[in-house]
């Protein structure tokens, strides 16, 4: 199966050459000497699925570099089968940092395959293509709006199969006029219920959140609080999520925290300062939450009720509670802080990431300790280090 996808991209990359040859503009003054010639469908399988990978890269940069009309004819492909096949691609880089991008300034000057062969000799190379390959299908399918709604609409029409493919396209096009059909899929289909919520989070309509939680009123079934805390990002709090914060079950209450915490309204104040004194621990984290997404006005008014909690009776609380401090460079939680370095049952590698912590309150790096004649780290005299040095500012500091 895979064979025949890969031969008809291969095809297909053929035929955009030629195009390119006609196109003054377009990827002939990116070809150069040294390009490898593009691999057989059969050597594609021996190679394996990396293989596969650089000729879908291949393919999509082509038709990006293309005029709107040179595009049209290849939407239909991308849509049917290059974006379902690329994301089935599983990779743990799904979301690499930019850094790892392949850098656009004289990108158009350099031919796809020597960018793909370029990229793959790196590490997280093939993350790096799998990313670029997703990211260039919806830019190329977002110039053809109307044509891509019109591959949505028969999706959702069809079998399930179909309707998968078209949810996934909805919310990675963002396309909000299918608000209702997925909200009709996401009540009534219960096999397409998850795939439809993750729609409904993409499209990021927060009219939904009510019937997301008529559906799912205990918030917990597929996770459906993480779909519904990206729906209240920066959005006045659904009422049917701030009832649920007086629930009598501490899961509920928790979830429901969780979901609001970044809606960062003020009317969430009051229930911060209650739900600080809940009995269970996870609800206590998420109001700290809700307090610290804040913007600057509202969160100088909850401030003075989240500075208790760094000496929360639970340990994961008073953790987070002094990391949320710390990224606001707030020096309230440096003994906090300084007695986790100095605690020996706290592991080394949960200590370096509080070292990440002193780092941003004293807005420089710490020294490193390296054995001069192993060239290896010194985690002990490290550590030592780091305490002597956050020890020294905090004096300073008072």
């Amino acid at each position: 199966m895979q064979g025949t996808f890969i031969a008809r991209i291969l095809l297909s990359i053929a035929f955009l050459n030629v195009a390119a040859c006609n196109s003054q503009n377009r990827l002939k003054a990116g070809r150069s000497s040294d390009d490898k010639p593009a691999l057989k469908s059969a050597e594609l399988l021996k190679i394996g699925r990396e293989a596969g990978l650089r000729e879908i890269f291949i393919f999509v940069e082509s038709v990006s570099r293309l005029s709107l009309a040179e595009q049209k004819p290849y939407i239909p492909v991308i849509y049917h089968e290059v974006y379902p096949e690329i994301t089935s691609f599983k990779y743990v880089g799904n979301a690499l940092p930019q850094k790892w991008a392949i850098p656009f300034e004289g990108r158009p000057q350099i031919s796809p395959e020597k960018l793909a062969d370029d990229a793959l000799e790196e590490p997280f190379g093939s993350g790096c293509l799998l990313v670029e390959a997703r990211q260039s299908c919806v830019k190329v399918l977002g110039k053809h709006s109307s044509e891509a709604i019109q591959l949505v609409a028969d999706d959702l029409s069809g079998n399930e199969r179909s309707k998968i493919r078209g949810l996934k396209m909805i919310g990675a096009l963002r396309l909000n006029e299918f608000v209702d059909q997925v909200l009709s899929i996401f009540e009534t289909e219960p096999n397409l219920a998850e795939r439809a919520s993750y729609a409904l989070r993409d499209i990021g309509d927060p009219r939904v959140i009510g019937s997301i939680v008529r559906k799912y009123p205990n918030l917990q079934k597929d996770m459906i609080f993480e779909q519904l805390r990206s729906l209240q990002r920066g959005e006045k709090p659904d009422l049917s999520l701030v009832e649920r914060l007086g629930s009598t079950d501490a899961g509920v209450r928790w979830r429901a925290a969780y979901s609001l915490a970044e809606s960062g309204d003020a009317m969430l104040a009051p229930y911060v300062e209650r739900l600080l004194k809940d009995e269970d621990s996870r609800v206590r984290k998420q109001a700290a939450n809700i307090g610290f997404c804040m913007n600057h006005d509202d969160y100088s008014i909850v401030r003075p009720l989240l500075i208790p909690s760094t000496r929360d009776e639970n340990f994961e609380v008073r953790s987070f509670v002094a990391k949320c401090f710390a990224q606001r460079r707030d020096p309230i939680c440096a003994p906090v802080i300084l007695g986790f370095l100095k605690d020996d049952s706290i592991s080394f590698d949960q200590q370096w990431n509080y070292v990440q912590d002193v780092q941003q309150l004293m807005r420089r790096h710490l020294r490193c300790n390296i054995e001069p004649d192993k060239w290896r780290f010194n985690k002990a005299a490290w550590k030592q280090d780091a305490i002597a040095q956050f020890t020294e500012w905090i004096e300073r500091l008072n």
